[in-house]
């Protein structure tokens, strides 16, 4: 069979005969198939490994599927999300939607439901590297917007300054590079003060308490740089 992308996927389910099965034939056909069996177990390999799609069922032991993907979006917002499950209960697909999934697949399933789950979940992946400019992410759920100048936190705005808006997309921008105070004070202000240096630290002291701890990290007598 014809490999279709190189996109990483993670199996996840507990009945070990099922999971062999699905990730043998997967991996027939994608390049990057890692396993898991169960919640606990996935997040390790999750944390440990770039993973773009992941396929999961719900009822699972040490770590139940909604748990784990709960828990994954604490990481990361942008991973695609396929649920195979035996419920059909309104209360599990309620939440299940509310983790931003591609697909919720009710056992039994067969391979062409699957592989059908996971070109969606690629069209997807590809829409998203389009975009992928506009957005910086950054820890924990955060990402910043550079086309809104917005931050948000598990998809929800975080309020900030028109200022505090300014030092965020510039430090952004930059990622890689310490930014002096003349930089960040002429990105706000439009020219360079003193006078502006003690409202700038007072801003960035507010910044930081909306961010995920040591984002930003102070270059001693020189200003600011993201710290990744």
């Amino acid at each position: 069979m014809k490999r279709k992308s190189n996109y990483n996927i993670l199996f996840i389910e507990d009945e070990n005969t099922l999971r062999e099965v699905f990730c043998s034939t997967l991996r027939q056909m994608y390049k990057n198939v890692l396993e898991a069996a169960d919640g606990l177990e996935a997040l390790e390999v999750f944390k440990e490994n770039k993973i773009d799609i992941v396929i999961t069922d719900i009822n699972m032991p040490k770590m139940d599927g909604l748990q784990f993907l709960k828990e994954l979006r604490k990481i990361d917002q942008n991973c695609k999300i396929i649920i195979i499950s035996a419920y059909t209960d309104l209360e599990y697909l309620l939440d299940a939607t509310e983790l931003n999934i591609t697909k919720y697949l009710i056992k039994p399933i067969d391979m062409e439901q699957l592989i059908s789950s996971i070109d969606l979940a690629a069209e997807q992946m590809k829409n998203y590297e389009i975009l992928r400019k506009d957005i910086f992410q950054i820890k924990d759920g955060y990402v910043w917007d550079f086309t809104k100048k917005t931050l948000y936190k598990n998809s929800e705005e975080i309020k900030l300054t028109k200022k505090e808006k300014l030092i965020l997309n510039t430090i952004f921008s930059n990622p890689q590079k310490e930014l002096n105070y003349k930089i960040l004070i002429e990105a706000v202000w439009g020219k360079y003060s003193d006078d502006h240096k003690d409202t700038l630290k007072t801003m960035v002291a507010s910044i930081r308490k909306k961010l995920p701890k040591d984002t930003i990290r102070t270059v001693y007598s020189i200003g600011y740089m993201y710290n990744a």
